[in-house]
């Protein structure tokens, strides 16, 4: 089905000579394009055609001003206007934090954003909070663009929210920036790969977890939650390879063979010849890597929505992270769910949980 397009109507617009000026007051940004260019638009947007058509005139001139003023929002699809009246990116009420632009030029510059729901609904262990932890706890967050937190309505669901995700990681992509998401329950994670995709569709997804996060068994009407994710991923995307660190749940949820028709490897991550294997399998490649605390050992990160005992150690995890950096082709986007963190009576956090958030984001993002 084809989306209308059309100018967004709350940008002000301006005809100076042979100028046009697209004027956003809400962020005080000013965009100008020849008035021939304009006129060029505005019949082939009267005429209905589509946003990809568009894209494919051919012409190198007008594609350069069709990405600027998509980027900006100045041209808009139908459900790109009802996206951004429901508020796409906020302040955390709770913090005196400075929140950033998406940044508008390739400078490949981590963007963080938080992603906090919790579509699951454990609660005590709820990692809706997640964002707000990690910067309150995490003085290495300092150093990325901080960009806020996507809004969570009321009427939202997963699929919802996931178009805001999926838009705000297409305006970070757009210019070859990076982003780190912090969730979150972890079916936030589907709609970054999806995003991801477009832009990589030779992608490697390297998942830090306690869990496959594969039900098999579940009908394929079963919407999308964080422990089904991944299958949902194979099921409708052809993906290159998905390579699972530290998993050791009790129970599988999938046939016998379905990791290997899938691509799907599982890693201890412990032994050198598993460290080879991922180097080989890395080697040149770009990669995403999803990390659930769960992961960790609970002696280590117990504040997780579903801790299991058996975990990796920080220095194992910070030996592969290195690894996958180093031998892979580039680390395009990363992201952090399914945590919060335990306080005692004094307000003090339990165990070294800050401590290996603030180490975890610098190792992912320096």
């Amino acid at each position: 089905m084809q989306e209308d397009i059309f100018f967004n109507p709350v940008i002000e617009q301006k005809i100076e000579g042979d100028v046009v000026l697209f004027i956003n007051n809400v962020n005080n940004i000013t965009v100008k394009i020849p008035l021939r260019v304009y006129k060029i638009l505005k019949r082939a947007l009267l005429e209905g055609v589509s946003k990809k058509q568009l894209f494919f005139t051919g012409s190198f001139y007008l594609v350069k001003f069709l990405e600027t003023l998509f980027f900006y929002d100045i041209l808009i699809t139908l459900e790109e206007s009802r996206l951004l009246e429901s508020q796409l990116l906020k302040k955390s009420s709770r913090l005196d934090i400075e929140i950033n632009s998406i940044p508008d030029k390739k400078i490949n510059e981590w963007c963080l954003f938080g992603a906090p729901v919790d579509f699951a609904m454990d609660p005590p262990r709820s990692p809706l909070h997640g964002p707000f932890m990690l910067r309150a706890l995490c003085k290495n967050t300092r150093f990325l663009r901080d960009i806020g937190d996507i809004h969570l309505s009321s009427v939202d669901n997963i699929d919802k929210f996931g178009l805001k995700v999926s838009y705000v990681l297409s305006k970070i992509l757009a210019k070859k920036n990076r982003a780190l998401m912090v969730g979150g329950d972890h079916s936030v994670t589907y709609h970054s790969i999806k995003e991801h995709l477009k832009k990589y569709p030779d992608l490697i997804l390297v998942q830090f977890d306690a869990h496959s996060d594969i039900n098999d068994f579940e009908s394929k009407k079963t919407p999308l939650n964080h422990a089904n994710f991944i299958t949902k991923l194979v099921s409708e995307f052809s993906m290159e390879r998905i390579i699972q660190i530290g998993v050791r749940e009790r129970k599988c949820y999938y046939r016998e063979g379905y990791l290997e028709d899938n691509k799907i490897i599982q890693i201890s991550g412990i032994q050198e010849r598993e460290l080879d294997r991922i180097s080989d399998i890395i080697k040149n490649k770009n990669i995403y890597i999803t990390f659930d605390m769960d992961v960790f050992d609970p002696v280590i990160f117990p504040h997780v929505t579903t801790p299991l005992l058996g975990g990796l150690e920080f220095s194992t995890v910070k030996k592969i992270i290195k690894l996958l950096k180093s031998e892979s082709k580039h680390l395009i986007g990363c992201d952090i769910v399914e945590f919060t963190c335990g306080f005692d009576a004094q307000g003090n956090y339990f165990n070294n949980e800050a401590g290996v958030l603030n180490e975890l984001v610098s190792e992912l993002t320096k």
